[in-house]
């Protein structure tokens, strides 16, 4: 999942080491609330808003 998330910070920089910062910036609960988020959007997924359960 991490590689994923990453794409959008390598859209603002090149540099390998604050990527890597940004993402250790990231907390595991947070990591954890974005999975759970994540698997709540229905697939394919369509463009609007979703409501999100809290885990």
């Amino acid at each position: 999942m991490v590689c994923g998330i990453a794409a959008p910070v390598r859209g603002m920089t090149r540099n390998a080491q604050t990527i890597q910062r940004t993402l250790d910036s990231i907390s595991e609960e947070s990591w954890r609330d974005l999975d759970h988020g994540l698997k709540q959007i229905p697939q394919p997924p369509q463009p609007g808003t979703y409501p999100y359960e809290e885990a």
